[in-house]
């Protein structure tokens, strides 16, 4: 069964290493080119080192842009959220002069002034700054907030994935019996064994939480931690232990607790499935 599919602004790691790169070498070389172009504007010198090492500006985007994204990541409060963008901006402020020092420190005869190359990057770059942080932060906020759904291509002659319906199970008496994944409330690792929590009793499994996740269906079984998989159908509430975690309480009463890392993914198919269970 094909879900509803949105377009997918998701790119490949390759695509988007190439993507950054060419963005990259087109600022740098921008950045070259006016510097010549007012050198012969207004008559004066044009060192092409020292161009190239003042456009550093623009190589500390990807790695700090990369550290905004994955801060962003974490289930946080907005005033958090807004500390964390002041902070990345702060950062790539005080990090540029540090870098001009650095570098003219080690290839050249003078040393250009941290206090003096800060003003300049106020100067010159602050509103850039500003603008480019607040675009990003903006972008992965609204991602975090409505994850974006891939689409996957679905070749008609293959068949649809068929998942696991029952799981034989093996008693305290060494009868085995074929259980109904449906009836199941939910996996928890006991390495190196699975935990089957059944509406009944517990089983023993020698499958792994790895294996369960990959052929069991992923709209009903969800990992909500790395010990656990659940049974959205068994799934009655949740809510936030306010620190980023978030407590479960299953059919039984039984109270699992959802990883930050898993919350989203959690929270998205827990309401799709009982969105369908209403129709």
């Amino acid at each position: 069964m094909i879900r509803d599919l949105t377009y997918n602004f998701v790119l490949s790691r390759q695509e988007k290493f190439i993507l950054s790169l060419l963005l990259l070498s087109f600022l740098l070389l921008s950045t070259v080119g006016l510097d010549l172009f007012y050198a012969k504007m207004n008559g004066g010198s044009f060192y092409l080192s020292e161009s190239i090492m003042f456009s550093s500006f623009w190589l500390l985007f990807p790695p700090i842009i990369y550290l905004q994204q994955q801060l962003l990541k974490q289930n946080l409060k907005i005033f958090t959220t807004i500390s964390i963008l002041v902070l990345i901006i702060l950062l790539h402020i005080v990090s540029y002069p540090a870098l001009i020092w650095l570098l003219s420190k080690l290839f050249y005869y003078h040393t250009y002034s941290y206090w003096q190359t800060l003003n300049y990057e106020i100067t010159e770059y602050g509103l850039t700054t500003l603008i480019i942080y607040g675009f990003t932060f903006a972008f992965l906020y609204r991602i975090k907030s409505n994850p974006i759904t891939t689409v996957y291509s679905v070749e008609k002659e293959n068949p649809e994935k068929e998942f696991l319906n029952s799981i034989i199970v093996t008693d305290k008496s060494n009868r085995k019996s074929a259980i109904k994944t449906d009836d199941i409330l939910y996996f928890s690792s006991a390495s190196p064994y699975v935990n089957i929590h059944h509406r009944n009793k517990k089983y023993l499994s020698s499958k792994t939480l790895k294996f369960l996740e990959a052929n069991l269906n992923n709209n009903q079984f969800v990992r909500i931690h790395k010990s656990y998989i659940v049974n959205l159908k068994m799934v009655v509430s949740f809510k936030s232990r306010l620190n980023g975690d978030y407590d479960l309480t299953l059919v039984d009463n039984t109270v699992l607790r959802i990883s930050r890392n898993y919350f989203f993914d959690f929270k998205q198919k827990f309401e799709s499935i009982h969105r369908l269970n209403q129709n």
